[in-house]
Protein backbone atom coordinates (compact mmCIF):
# COMPACT_ATOMS: atom_id res chain seq x y z
CA UNK A 1 0.00 0.00 0.00
CA UNK A 2 2.86 2.29 0.85
CA UNK A 3 4.38 1.90 -2.61
CA UNK A 4 1.18 3.07 -4.36
CA UNK A 5 1.18 6.41 -2.51
CA UNK A 6 4.84 6.97 -3.31
CA UNK A 7 4.32 6.42 -7.01
CA UNK A 8 1.20 8.59 -6.94
CA UNK A 9 3.21 11.47 -5.42
CA UNK A 10 5.96 11.04 -7.99
CA UNK A 11 3.38 10.85 -10.79
CA UNK A 12 1.67 14.02 -9.61
CA UNK A 13 4.97 15.89 -9.44
CA UNK A 14 5.91 14.67 -12.91
CA UNK A 15 2.50 15.66 -14.30
CA UNK A 16 2.86 19.12 -12.76
CA UNK A 17 6.28 19.50 -14.32
CA UNK A 18 4.93 18.54 -17.74
CA UNK A 19 1.92 20.89 -17.53
CA UNK A 20 4.04 23.82 -16.38
CA UNK A 21 6.76 23.09 -18.92
CA UNK A 22 9.42 22.72 -16.26
CA UNK A 23 12.66 20.85 -16.81
CA UNK A 24 12.61 18.66 -13.72
CA UNK A 25 10.07 17.27 -11.24
CA UNK A 26 12.08 18.76 -8.35
CA UNK A 27 11.68 22.21 -9.85
CA UNK A 28 7.94 21.60 -10.17
CA UNK A 29 7.64 20.59 -6.55
CA UNK A 30 9.24 23.84 -5.38
CA UNK A 31 7.10 26.04 -7.64
CA UNK A 32 3.88 24.14 -6.94
CA UNK A 33 3.96 25.07 -3.26
CA UNK A 34 1.85 28.08 -2.28
CA UNK A 35 3.69 31.38 -1.92
CA UNK A 36 2.83 33.87 0.82
CA UNK A 37 3.05 37.51 -0.15
CA UNK A 38 3.41 40.13 2.51
CA UNK A 39 1.37 43.30 2.28
CA UNK A 40 1.86 46.55 4.07
CA UNK A 41 -1.22 47.73 5.99
CA UNK A 42 -0.41 51.36 5.18
CA UNK A 43 -0.23 50.84 1.43
CA UNK A 44 -3.41 48.78 1.09
CA UNK A 45 -5.86 51.59 1.84
CA UNK A 46 -4.85 55.21 1.47
CA UNK A 47 -7.46 57.82 2.39
CA UNK A 48 -8.18 60.31 -0.36
CA UNK A 49 -9.59 63.73 0.30
CA UNK A 50 -9.70 66.99 -1.60
CA UNK A 51 -7.55 69.63 0.12
CA UNK A 52 -9.51 72.35 1.89
CA UNK A 53 -9.19 75.75 0.15
CA UNK A 54 -10.36 79.27 0.98
CA UNK A 55 -11.11 82.29 -1.18
CA UNK A 56 -11.79 85.86 -0.06
CA UNK A 57 -13.60 88.61 -1.93
CA UNK A 58 -13.30 92.15 -0.69
CA UNK A 59 -12.87 95.43 -2.55
CA UNK A 60 -9.30 96.63 -3.00
CA UNK A 61 -10.39 100.23 -2.32
CA UNK A 62 -13.22 101.82 -0.33
CA UNK A 63 -14.18 105.51 -0.11
CA UNK A 64 -15.83 107.82 2.41
CA UNK A 65 -15.15 108.72 6.01
CA UNK A 66 -17.47 105.90 7.09
CA UNK A 67 -17.48 103.01 4.67
CA UNK A 68 -19.28 99.70 4.89
CA UNK A 69 -18.45 96.76 2.66
CA UNK A 70 -19.02 93.03 2.58
CA UNK A 71 -16.24 90.48 2.90
CA UNK A 72 -17.07 87.07 1.45
CA UNK A 73 -15.25 83.86 2.26
CA UNK A 74 -15.66 80.81 0.05
CA UNK A 75 -14.59 77.27 0.93
CA UNK A 76 -13.98 74.15 -1.11
CA UNK A 77 -12.59 70.69 -0.53
CA UNK A 78 -13.38 68.13 2.11
CA UNK A 79 -14.73 69.16 5.49
CA UNK A 80 -13.59 67.63 8.75
CA UNK A 81 -16.61 66.49 10.73
CA UNK A 82 -18.94 67.92 8.07
CA UNK A 83 -18.05 71.59 8.73
CA UNK A 84 -15.43 74.14 7.80
CA UNK A 85 -13.86 76.04 10.69
CA UNK A 86 -12.96 79.59 9.64
CA UNK A 87 -11.25 82.69 11.02
CA UNK A 88 -11.39 86.25 9.65
CA UNK A 89 -9.41 89.30 10.72
CA UNK A 90 -11.12 92.20 8.93
CA UNK A 91 -8.26 94.63 9.56
CA UNK A 92 -10.49 97.08 11.45
CA UNK A 93 -10.17 95.37 14.83
CA UNK A 94 -13.00 92.90 14.16
CA UNK A 95 -12.08 89.23 14.34
CA UNK A 96 -14.61 86.55 13.52
CA UNK A 97 -14.47 82.80 13.75
CA UNK A 98 -16.96 80.00 13.54
CA UNK A 99 -17.90 76.85 11.70
CA UNK A 100 -20.26 76.22 8.83
CA UNK A 101 -21.33 73.50 6.43
CA UNK A 102 -21.97 76.20 3.78
CA UNK A 103 -19.44 76.90 1.06
CA UNK A 104 -19.79 80.69 1.40
CA UNK A 105 -20.14 83.11 4.31
CA UNK A 106 -20.39 86.91 4.14
CA UNK A 107 -19.74 89.58 6.75
CA UNK A 108 -20.64 93.27 6.55
CA UNK A 109 -17.74 95.34 7.90
CA UNK A 110 -17.57 99.05 8.71
CA UNK A 111 -14.43 101.13 8.45
CA UNK A 112 -13.97 104.63 9.92
CA UNK A 113 -11.20 107.02 8.91
CA UNK A 114 -11.57 109.56 11.70
CA UNK A 115 -9.22 112.47 11.09
CA UNK A 116 -6.98 110.56 8.66
CA UNK A 117 -7.11 111.04 4.90
CA UNK A 118 -6.49 107.37 4.15
CA UNK A 119 -5.84 104.01 5.79
CA UNK A 120 -4.59 100.62 4.70
CA UNK A 121 -6.11 97.48 6.18
CA UNK A 122 -4.62 93.98 6.11
CA UNK A 123 -7.31 91.32 5.85
CA UNK A 124 -6.52 87.72 6.76
CA UNK A 125 -8.70 84.60 6.60
CA UNK A 126 -8.07 80.93 7.20
CA UNK A 127 -10.04 77.70 7.08
CA UNK A 128 -9.56 74.24 8.51
CA UNK A 129 -11.35 71.20 7.14
CA UNK A 130 -9.54 68.06 6.05
CA UNK A 131 -6.51 70.34 5.68
CA UNK A 132 -5.69 74.00 6.34
CA UNK A 133 -5.52 77.00 4.00
CA UNK A 134 -5.25 80.76 4.41
CA UNK A 135 -5.33 83.92 2.32
CA UNK A 136 -4.71 87.59 2.83
CA UNK A 137 -5.20 90.85 0.97
CA UNK A 138 -4.83 94.58 1.41
CA UNK A 139 -7.71 97.04 1.29
CA UNK A 140 -7.16 100.81 0.95
CA UNK A 141 -9.56 103.37 2.43
CA UNK A 142 -9.70 106.95 1.11
CA UNK A 143 -11.78 109.91 2.26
Amino acid sequence: MKGKFKSLAIGTTLATALVLGLSSPAHAQVNASPQVQSTSPTSDVTPFAYPTKIGMKAPSTIYGMNATTTIRLSFSGDRAGGKYRYYLNAGNGNKRNGSTAATTVAFPESYYLGSKDYAVYSLFASVTGYSHDSTSRTMRHYR
